[in-house]
């Protein structure tokens, strides 16, 4: 039993589409190909997935899982409920959903701003995720710092990721997905690098951190 469930609909560029769940973990797909925003789309847009009301942080990035769901737990003390609609994707999800956003914005360029390739999305390494309501994601833009948490693009108000040190400012989102993000200061202490490590479409730089985090630890143990 998945218990009730409570389907909205959303008029977005392309029409009526089946949008949300509520009061069940349920990924759903319409005719078998997820929901991209059409190009002539306006600022209400709704995310670029079939919303899927979940509290499940699988896959994604410890510290982002712990964030979140810090996030989550005073949003709800303040009255306002936020879920996830993506998190962790696999690599035929998203190659799925950049195949479906170059036919339905014509080119690689154009679906750039709104879908990266598996090999360039933080969703497949699980380093971001999707919030929604509305309501839910405009309460963890204005207090995510608090926890690190930051928009990334100013297209996607329902994009999410472990951006800055918690209680710092966010850097400066970019315009879409197309543009490259700026530098992120990484927790120091224990388990985490000190330095600044750019973002690089394409190229993943966790080994590089992982490198880095166990000489850190070393030089500490040193007393250096």
């Amino acid at each position: 039993m998945l218990g009730q469930i409570s389907l909205r609909w959303h008029s977005v560029g392309m029409g009526l589409k089946c949008a949300a769940v509520a009061g069940a973990t349920l990924s759903v797909m319409a005719a078998g190909a997820w929901f991209l925003p059409a190009a002539d789309a306006g600022p209400r847009l709704s995310p670029p997935i079939i919303l899927a009301a979940s509290d499940s942080t699988a896959g994604l990035d410890p510290a982002l899982a712990a964030a979140f769901r810090q996030a989550q737990t005073d949003a709800r003390r303040d009255g306002v409920d936020m879920w996830i609609t993506s998190g962790k994707r696999s690599h035929a999800e998203q190659q799925q959903m950049w195949e479906n956003g170059i036919r339905t914005h014509g080119s690689p360029e154009a679906a750039r701003r709104w879908v990266l390739p598996p090999h360039e999305s933080a969703h497949v390494s699980g380093h971001a995720i999707d919030v929604g309501p509305a309501a839910g994601a405009q309460w963890l833009a204005r207090n995510g710092n608090r926890y690190g948490l930051c928009r990334t693009y100013e297209n996607e108000w329902w994009h999410f990721e472990l951006a800055a040190l918690p209680g710092q400012p966010c850097p400066p989102m970019v315009p879409d997905a197309s543009w490259p993000l700026p530098p992120r200061q990484l927790p120091s202490g224990p388990g985490a690098s000190s330095i600044e490590l750019p973002v690089i479409p394409g190229i993943d730089l966790s080994g590089l951190e992982t490198l880095v985090v166990t000489v850190e630890t070393e030089l500490r143990k040193m007393g250096l």
